[in-house]
């Protein structure tokens, strides 16, 4: 495909120059870099400097296989946009590299016992096929979740408010127990916002740990949390350039002084905040509440800044 010609510039000798270790090291590294050869041997016969290439092979055909999940023209456009469409050259390394970012695409959904399998066809003129083999299999059930360090909420209240649920027959036609890393991620943040609205501002979720069963059709979730202490609201301060008076940003505030702090109540202020300052045409106010946490209290300030 390639000819002698056009691989001569990219070559840091030329006809004259005696050959070195180095210089022959060079020239290699630098046949590589175009990325058009799979191998490259170089070797010394008479006064002349042979290198021995193997070309790449054009990538002539791609054909999907078992994809219901991923649509065939996002699979397809993925590929393009990593350099493996038809009339490319084929990289194997960038090729081994997409099939598994598609499996760890099945693998965040839940899809443990998938598979990706490449087929390879090598044609006439050094042209490839590509046949890629989806085996999406079956998406794994959370069966337990554990839940560790609570006292102030029983599991069952926590477990509530998970976008995750544990299997049983009452879920059956539910998809609620299909493991998924974005359904983890809304509970854990779920789980927070349950505490953090109680008053428990330093609650913290120390780890969730998965496990997967031997066959890994099923889930197993433990999650350690610390609680800490709950804590009230206390001083409320505008500062900065309110441009309304303090009396009238207070009406605004849905919370009191000693009142327990919740994290809802301060995010509904800093909204209804904006809202006023938007209807009097300060569209583009910045209003940034700052929480000063004493531990020693167990009492919040809240600064807004404006």
């Amino acid at each position: 495909r390639l000819t002698s010609v056009s691989l001569y510039p990219v070559l840091p000798m030329s006809g004259g120059d005696t050959v070195t270790d180095a210089g022959l090291a060079a020239s290699i590294k630098a046949l590589y870099a175009t990325e058009n050869f799979a191998n490259i041997q170089s070797r010394v016969t008479g006064n002349q400097l042979l290198f021995d290439v193997v070309e790449r092979p054009i990538i002539a055909e791609v054909n999907f296989e078992g994809n219901k999940l991923i649509p065939k023209e996002g699979l397809t456009q993925g590929l393009e946009n990593a350099g493996l469409s038809v009339g490319e050259v084929l990289k194997q390394a960038t090729l081994q590299g997409v099939a598994n970012e598609l499996q760890q695409q099945y693998i965040s959904q839940g899809y443990y016992n998938s598979d990706i399998e490449v087929d390879q066809t090598l044609l006439d003129g050094n042209r490839i096929k590509l046949d890629i083999r989806f085996i999406e299999g079956k998406p794994s059930k959370v069966v337990d979740i554990n839940i560790i360090g609570n006292s102030h909420f029983t599991d069952k209240q926590i477990r509530e408010v998970f976008a995750l649920k544990e299997s049983s027959w009452t879920r059956l036609l539910s998809k609620s127990d299909r493991y998924a890393q974005e359904k983890l991620a809304a509970s854990l943040e779920n789980l927070k916002a349950l505490y953090q609205n109680d008053g428990y501002v330093r609650f913290e979720v120390d780890n969730a740990v998965l496990n997967i069963s031997e066959d890994k059709r099923n889930v197993f979730i433990e999650i350690s949390l610390t609680e800490g202490a709950r804590y009230q609201f206390g001083d409320i301060n505008f500062l900065g350039k309110p441009k309304f008076d303090n009396d009238e940003l207070q009406e605004l505030v849905t919370f009191a002084p000693n009142e327990q702090y919740s994290q809802a109540e301060l995010d509904a202020t800093t909204l209804a905040l904006k809202n006023r300052y938007g209807n009097e045409g300060y569209y583009l106010a910045q209003i940034r509440p700052v929480p000063r946490i004493n531990d020693e209290t167990q009492v919040v300030d809240i600064d807004y800044y404006i």
